[in-house]
């Protein structure tokens, strides 16, 4: 399973879900709404394969890593 998710603080996101070793950050976006289409059109492109972050009001930079044992969602 692939987690997409957004967020303003992508280190600290990424120490919150375990230091992830495939994380990839993109970013950052120009606006909300840029933001919301990456990640949708993410979780398009990897379909059953993909899970959406939690909603929240961040969104300045996406980011994406496979859920392990070892990670959190």
């Amino acid at each position: 399973m692939i987690y997409v998710g957004l967020t303003d603080h992508p280190d600290g996101r990424r120490q919150e879900h375990g230091d992830p070793l495939d994380w990839r950050q993109v970013g950052p976006f120009p606006n909300q709404r840029a933001a919301r289409t990456w990640q949708r059109a993410t979780l398009a492109h990897l379909g059953d394969f993909g899970r959406a972050g939690r909603v929240e009001d961040e969104w300045r930079y996406g980011y994406v890593y496979t859920i392990r044992s070892i990670t959190h969602e």
